[in-house]
């Protein structure tokens, strides 16, 4: 199992093709919003977040929240929306 820390997960792209279960209890990311979504849509392989199965419902719902959340980036400074 592996534990990574906020900074992994917010900061860069994290893809970690074998990963097959993940635990971030207690870690400040889950209080992020789309959290699971971001990593299931990241790492396909993976099976159990924070000790609770992946729906296939859930991946379906990954793809969607983060194709439309890729959309929506912040722009840097002088950049227009």
């Amino acid at each position: 199992m592996y534990v990574l820390y906020r900074s992994a997960l917010t900061r860069k792209k994290l893809v970690l093709p074998s990963l097959k279960e993940i635990s971030l209890v207690g870690n400040n990311i889950m209080k992020k919003s789309h959290y699971r979504a971001h990593l299931i849509f990241a790492n396909k392989s993976l099976e159990i977040i924070d000790e609770k199965p992946v729906t296939d419902d859930e991946r379906e719902k990954a793809e969607v929240t983060c194709f439309r959340y890729s959309f929506t980036e912040i722009k840097g400074p002088g950049e227009r929306t």
